[in-house]
């Protein structure tokens, strides 16, 4: 004959229930924070990503208004003025009527402008034929001139776009700052050109 009686309840006690309550709100806790501090750091990176984009685009674009007029492999290449802001040099140009090289000079000015949060560089770029070989504009001589609005550079505190030369390079290099949720962060772009 089998005893009914002696089968045991399995159930839970009381106190069992509020620890598994507790240690389940507890994980739920640690979910939801980690949750916000993925998307603290997702922003970030959005962010980083949004101006490093910006940055990139600035410099290739200065970068081609360089290079498209310049001829480094010639002997005449030569740096006459390398500041933060301007850069000056003397190139040449295979002359189509006479099949000689022609000496032009190049002068770019960055000047930069913020605008709510974003800041805007323009340069302005002459080149002249220098028909009398001096190094500076004449009336004879013709002269292209044009303005040239870089991308913007968008939610950021500063940015500077500077000139310099490192070896036998013309350094172009772009620095930008932003803050984000009071941490400050950096972020240097820079483009070497091969000069003689």
């Amino acid at each position: 004959m089998i005893n009914i009686n002696n089968k045991k309840k399995l159930a839970f006690t009381l106190v069992e229930l509020l620890v598994a309550s507790f240690l389940a709100l507890i994980v739920l806790l640690l979910i939801s924070l980690s949750t916000i501090e993925i998307n603290k750091y997702l922003k970030v990176i959005s962010k980083k990503y949004t101006i490093s984009n910006d940055c990139k685009l600035a410099l290739v674009r200065i970068v081609n208004e360089i290079s498209k007029n310049s001829n480094p492999d010639q002997d005449i290449y030569t740096i006459l003025e390398l500041t933060n802001n301007k850069i000056s040099f003397l190139t040449t140009k295979i002359s189509e009527n006479t099949l000689s090289y022609d000496i032009y000079k190049v002068d770019i000015t960055v000047s930069k402008f913020y605008q709510n949060k974003s800041v805007l560089f323009k340069f302005n770029k002459e080149v002249f034929w220098d028909f009398n070989k001096n190094n500076s504009y004449e009336t004879s001589e013709e002269i292209e001139t044009k303005q040239i609005n870089l991308p913007v550079i968008k939610e950021v505190d500063n940015a500077d776009l500077n000139f310099s030369k490192i070896g036998n390079m013309i350094r172009v290099s772009l620095t930008t700052s932003f803050t984000f949720r009071n941490k400050n962060y950096t972020l240097n772009y820079y483009i070497d050109i091969p000069v003689n």
